[in-house]
């Protein structure tokens, strides 16, 4: 089934899921375009503290069966990018992210440790 998210792990420091009126994590919207899969999860900045988070971190942590192929954030809510992604496409909806005046990203990988 391709909406089973087993082997798939979403961390977030400085923001948080949206959750449902029963408190839990909303699940993600799911696109599928082509052979890719998009997961699409609302997040809402940290309010831990009285200021908002200098900036929000994702990991994403995935068993052998998934291949992430990139990670994308943005203003809109789940259900607008899903919309923007079945007419447009990926790559017209990134465009304009990345050529933003505000904000930054900054992009790493780290080798995971062996799991014993």
């Amino acid at each position: 089934d391709d909406r089973d998210l087993t082997g798939l792990t979403l961390g977030l420091d400085g923001a948080s899921r949206l959750t449902g009126p029963d408190g839990a994590a909303l699940p993600p919207t799911v696109v599928t375009a082509g052979a890719r899969m998009h997961l699409l999860y609302g997040v809402v900045p940290a309010t831990a503290g009285a200021d908002p988070p200098a900036a929000v971190e994702v990991t994403v942590g995935t068993s052998a069966s998934w291949r992430l192929t990139g990670l994308l954030g943005g203003p809109a809510d789940p259900a607008t990018t899903a919309a923007r992604i079945a007419a447009y496409g990926v790559a017209a909806i990134a465009a304009p992210l990345l050529r933003a005046p505000t904000g930054s990203a900054t992009v790493s990988w780290q080798i995971p440790s062996e799991v014993s």
